[in-house]
């Protein structure tokens, strides 16, 4: 399947708007006991997934159903990094991903914009 440059940043831009609900909703738990932060998949499998929602990782046996096996560097959290009531969110980790995520947020958009602006010049309209 091909995608153009402007599909592909507009499906990015929705990728990344899940992907920000997803973090917000764990700063959202963030003193909920025994809460595990969900982590994001990536926009390649993102790309791939046939619903076009971001999935949340299946990080425990007893995790509702998200993609399996995640890998390493898609993990919230690394083993042993709870708090006394079973709370596994960072806030730190958190800011870092959201900022992350603002960031390519800004950049996607920003892309999309350039593209636009080198269309309407080539199709040599302004506004």
């Amino acid at each position: 399947m091909t995608i153009s440059l402007m599909q592909l940043a507009s499906a990015r831009l929705g990728y990344l708007s899940d992907a920000q609900n997803l973090l917000a909703g764990n700063l959202a738990n963030i003193d909920t006991p025994g809460y595990q932060p969900a982590g994001v998949i990536a926009f390649s499998d993102f790309l791939d997934n046939s619903s076009g929602q971001v999935k949340m990782l299946q990080n425990d046996a007893n995790d509702l159903p998200g993609a399996a096996d995640p890998s390493p560097a898609s993990q919230v959290t690394a083993p042993g990094e709870h708090s006394p009531d079973g709370n596994a969110v960072s806030l730190d980790r958190q800011l870092v991903a959201i900022s992350k995520n603002e960031t390519d947020q800004e950049f996607t958009a920003n892309l999309y914009q350039s593209y636009m602006g080198m269309f309407k010049t080539a199709l040599g309209t302004t506004g």
